[in-house]
């Protein structure tokens, strides 16, 4: 999963007002280009830092609970940890992209894509549970 940035400035996330996620994910961007590069270096316990702490300054504004992007960044937030029951569990808690089947979607595919099937089948059970507490009211 690539969080989508092709320019490589060095920006502090206050310089973006329209969008404070945006320097994020272009620090981001350069993380996972030196994780690509050298997968044994210490870049990815950095990459890890800086993606807990942007989960942290986003996690509760309500600009970014149905963002795309932001929900990219916990998945590989995810990947990095490998901790999938915390990191969903608080994903859900944060309710990120949680009325749109995105969320659902996105995680089942991450976890069939890493073997995890049992895990894959409880989210798709979640979503639907989720989907006919909507419908009942």
């Amino acid at each position: 999963m690539a969080v989508i940035s092709v320019h490589h400035h060095h920006h502090h996330p206050s310089s973006y007002p329209a969008d404070p996620l945006l320097p994020w994910l272009r620090s981001i961007k350069e993380g996972l280009d030196g994780v690509n590069a050298d997968p044994n270096s210490t870049s990815r316990g950095g990459l890890e830092k800086l993606l807990s702490e942007c989960i942290r300054t986003f996690k509760n504004n309500s600009q970014y609970q149905n963002d795309e992007r932001f929900l990219k960044i916990w998945f590989l937030y995810m990947d990095c940890t490998g901790d999938f029951e915390n990191v969903y569990k608080e994903m859900e808690e944060s309710k990120i992209c949680f009325m749109s089947s995105l969320l659902y979607e996105t995680c089942a595919l991450f976890l069939e894509a890493k073997g995890r099937l049992v895990d894959a089948f409880r989210v798709f059970k979640s979503a639907f549970r989720e989907m006919l507490r909507r419908l009942r009211g």
